[in-house]
């Protein structure tokens, strides 16, 4: 995967499955901001919690 940095990455159902693995990857890659989009508020905070905890 080609580097994100300077990019905002949209996720849609990313806080479950396959988008939550697409969204920390997107962090690997470092892309500057995560909108991470779905159904369930409660995960979607601890992935974006847990994403920023690994810098």
């Amino acid at each position: 995967m080609r580097t994100l940095e300077g990019l905002i990455v949209v996720v849609t159902g990313g806080t479950q499955g396959l988008g939550e693995e697409i969204a920390r990857r997107a962090a690997q890659h470092h892309a500057a901001g995560i909108v991470i989009c779905g159904r369930g508020q409660e995960n979607g905070t601890r992935i974006a919690a847990e994403i920023g905890e690994s810098g």
